[in-house]
């Protein structure tokens, strides 16, 4: 699919959770554009929610855009904390360091899970607050 629209010129918008999701889409990526990789398709991966920094720079090589749902630390965080461990749950949505990076992510909310409030949105990339009141994952904080 990532070729056939890569050959029409079509945007790439995929929805990967996981970093083993993230590595598949990546996969994809590289399977579609050998011979082009860093061609500035504007493909956009959907939540990049447990990406690992090495994934993250291939996001900066194949000029693609995460796009982060920070609303998940306030959410769901504390289930991620006893799902993953605090250390790759602190990293969960690392908007600090992608900007860091030179990428340029954009932060979506997914409506249909929790309410739609773009406030809340941009307050959970501020503030990156667990229901509890704790903080997780500060130094990701924007």
């Amino acid at each position: 699919m990532f070729k056939t629209c890569y050959d029409n010129g079509l945007q790439v918008i995929a929805h990967a959770n996981g970093d083993a999701g993230i590595d598949a889409v990546l996969k994809a990526h590289e399977f579609a554009a050998p011979n082009s990789l860093d061609r500035d398709r504007r493909t956009t991966i959907i939540h990049s929610q447990f990406v690992r920094k090495d994934q993250l720079q291939k996001y900066v090589d194949y000029k693609m855009i995460p796009s982060f749902y920070t609303e998940h630390t306030f959410f769901f965080g504390e289930a991620h904390i006893k799902n993953r461990g605090l250390e790759q749950a602190s990293f969960i949505s690392p908007m600090r360091t992608a900007i860091q990076m030179g990428l340029r992510p954009t932060n979506h909310t997914d409506f249909s899970v929790v309410p739609m409030d773009q406030m809340m949105v941009m307050w959970t990339a501020v503030n990156r607050m667990l229901r509890s009141g704790k903080i997780l994952g500060p130094n990701e904080r924007i």
